[in-house]
C-alpha cells in the first residue's frame, strides 16, 4: 500500500511538474513574442518617420524630376546617394506619381510587381501593411510615404533588407524555441526567420506545416504589418522534459523500493525474533503455570488447615503468619490462573462452550460463589428485585468469571461494610449488567490504563487478596468473543459503576 501511495504521489507530482513546465514555456513564449512584436512595430514606425522626413527634405528634387525630364537620371542618382547616407541598409529607392507609375524606368530589376501593387493600393485606399517582397537579389520590405507639392502628388518609398529583422529574432529567441515572422493571410507563409529572409532557410514549402502549427506556443500580431510573431517550441523540448521527469520519478521510486525492501526485511527478522521470543515465553509460562498448580494446591490446602487450626491450636503469632502465607498462596493461585488465561487468549486457544442461558442465572451463581468473600470484609451483594427474563448466548463459566472479577474488585475497592448493588436491565436488543460500589472511585490518572494488562490501582481493602492486574484485561477479551462491551463510570468520592452488556438472543420462558 505504501508503494502504491508513493507511485501515485510520484505520478501526480510528475504530471503536475510537466503541466507547470508546459505553462512556463508557453508564458515565456508569449512574453518573448509580445516583446518582439512591439520592437518590430516600433522599428517599422521609426523607419516610416525617417522616410517621411527624407521625403519632405527632398520634395524639390522630386518636383524637378517632373519639370526637367532630361535631368531625371542625375536627380535620381543624387537622391540615391543621399538616401544611402540616411539609411545604410537601403536596398532600393522608388518614386511614383499619383497614378502609381515610376518617375524613371531604370531600377535594375530591383522593384518588382509586389512593390508596385502595394504602392498603388496605398495611393488608392490609403492603407498599407508591410510585408516581405521576394527578389532575386534581396528579400526586402517597403516603407512608403506620400508626397505632394505644387499640385502634383505621388509616393516615395524605400526598400530595406529583411535580414535585419532576422537578426532581431535571433537575438530574442530563447533556447528550445524558434521565432518566426509569419504572414497568416497568405496561408501561414514564413516571411522572416532567425537567419533572415525565408530564402536563407532552405525548405520546399515555406508555409507552416501541421506539425509546426501543433508546436505553436504564441502568435502575436505586429502593428502596421501583415506579420505575426510566432513562437514554435523545438520538437524534442517537451519530450526531453517528460523523459527527465520519468527518469527522476523512477529513480525516486527505486530508492523508496529499496528502502522499503530493506525495512521489510529488518521487520521480518524482528518479527521472527519476536515470534520465537513469544513462543519461548508462552512455553515457559505454560510450563511454570502447570508445574506450579499441583504443589500450589497442596500448599493452599495445608495452609488453610493450619490457619483454621484443624491440626491444632496455634499461638497468635503463628496464626498471623499462617494467614499471611495463605493470602500469598491464594494470590499466587490467581496469578497462575490469569497467566494461563492470558496465554490462551493470546494464542487464540481459549475454548468457549456457548449456550443459551438466562442472564439472571449467571448473576445469581456469581453472587453465591463470592458471597463468603464479601462477608469476610463486611460487604454484601444485593441483586435487583426486577430482573429481565432474557437469555444470552454465552459460555456460562467464562461469563461468571467476568462478573466475579467485577464483584471482587467492588469488594476490594468499595467502602467499609459496603452494600454492592448488581443491576440488570434491558436496553433495546441488549442486556446490561452493572456492579456498583460506594468507595472512592477510580483515580483520574489511572482511568486510561484501567483495561491494560498488569495495571493495578492502589486503595485495596486491608487483608484483601492482591490482584494480578489481568482481571479487567481478560474480562474485556472474553466479552469481545461474545460480541459484548464493558465500561465504567467513576463517581469521585462516591464509588464506581462497572458494566458490561451482551446481545439478547431470546426472551426467557
Amino acid at each position: 500500500m505504501f508503494l502504491i501511495l508513493v507511485a501515485a504521489t510520484l505520478v501526480y507530482n510528475g504530471v503536475h511538474r510537466y503541466q507547470q513546465y508546459r505553462q512556463f514555456q508557453k508564458t515565456n513564449a508569449e512574453t518573448v513574442a509580445l516583446g518582439v512584436a512591439t520592437e518590430v512595430a516600433q522599428f517599422i514606425r521609426e523607419r516610416h518617420r525617417m522616410v517621411t522626413l527624407f521625403t519632405e527634405e527632398h520634395l524639390d528634387q522630386v518636383t524637378a524630376m517632373r519639370s526637367r525630364p532630361v535631368d531625371v537620371e542625375s536627380i535620381a542618382a543624387f537622391l540615391e546617394q543621399r538616401a544611402h547616407r540616411f539609411f545604410p541598409d537601403l536596398f532600393a529607392i522608388t518614386i511614383l506619381d499619383a497614378g502609381g507609375n515610376p518617375l524613371w524606368d531604370d531600377f535594375d530589376g530591383l522593384i518588382g510587381d509586389l512593390c508596385l501593387d502595394d504602392a498603388r493600393l496605398l495611393l488608392e485606399t490609403g492603407r498599407h501593411s508591410v510585408r516581405v517582397h521576394p527578389n532575386p537579389v534581396v528579400y526586402h520590405f517597403d516603407i512608403m510615404s506620400p508626397w505632394q507639392k505644387d499640385g502634383a502628388s505621388g509616393l516615395f518609398f524605400i526598400s530595406f533588407s529583411a535580414d535585419y529583422l532576422g537578426q532581431l529574432l535571433r537575438v530574442r529567441q530563447i533556447p528550445g524555441h524558434q521565432l518566426l515572422l509569419i504572414d497568416m493571410e497568405a496561408q501561414n507563409l514564413i516571411e522572416i526567420t532567425p537567419d533572415g529572409a525565408r530564402i536563407n532557410w532552405p525548405r520546399l514549402d515555406y508555409r507552416l506545416q501541421e506539425d509546426e502549427l501543433a508546436r505553436m506556443l504564441a502568435a502575436i500580431p505586429v502593428s502596421g504589418t501583415r506579420w505575426h510573431v510566432v513562437d514554435l517550441h523545438q520538437p524534442g523540448l517537451f519530450a526531453t522534459e517528460q523523459q527527465r521527469i520519468i527518469v527522476e520519478s523512477l529513480l525516486i521510486f527505486t530508492i523508496f523500493l529499496l528502502v522499503i525492501l530493506v525495512t521489510v526485511r529488518l521487520l521480518w527478522l524482528e518479527a521472527q525474533r519476536r515470534i520465537r521470543a513469544e513462543k519461548s515465553k508462552d512455553e515457559f509460562v505454560s510450563l511454570v503455570s502447570h508445574e506450579l498448580r499441583t504443589p500450589l494446591t497442596a500448599i493452599r490446602g495445608t495452609l488453610g488447615l493450619l490457619t483454621n487450626e484443624v491440626t491444632g491450636e496455634l499461638n497468635p503469632k503463628t496464626r498471623e503468619m499462617s494467614a499471611m502465607a495463605l493470602r500469598n498462596a491464594e494470590y499466587l493461585g490467581l496469578l497462575v490462573d490469569d497467566l494461563l488465561d492470558l496465554q490462551k487468549l493470546g494464542a487464540g486457544k481459549m475454548v468457549f462452550k456457548k449456550e443459551d442461558v438466562p442472564i439472571a442465572t449467571i448473576a445469581e451463581q456469581a453472587i453465591a460463589s463470592y458471597g463468603d468473600y464479601a462477608r469476610r470484609f463486611g460487604a454484601s451483594f444485593h441483586l435487583d428485585e426486577e430482573i429481565p427474563n432474557v437469555r444470552v448466548h454465552v459460555d456460562p463459566q467464562r461469563m461468571e468469571q467476568v462478573l466475579a472479577n467485577l464483584l471482587s474488585n467492588a469488594v476490594k475497592y468499595g467502602a467499609k461494610g459496603d452494600r454492592i448493588n448488581i443491576g440488570i436491565r434491558r436496553i433495546g436488543k441488549r442486556v446490561r449488567v452493572t456492579v456498583t460500589d460506594h468507595g472512592e472511585g477510580i483515580p483520574p490518572e489511572f482511568q486510561s490504563r484501567l483495561f491494560r494488562a498488569f495495571e493495578q490501582s492502589g486503595g485495596e481493602r486491608q487483608h484483601a487478596i492482591r490482584g494480578t492486574g489481568l482481571g479487567l484485561y481478560i474480562a474485556r477479551a472474553i466479552l469481545r468473543e461474545h460480541d459484548g462491551r464493558i465500561g465504567f463510570v467513576s463517581r469521585p468520592g462516591e464509588g464506581a459503576d462497572f458494566w458490561f452488556d451482551l446481545p439478547i438472543v431470546s426472551d426467557g420462558d
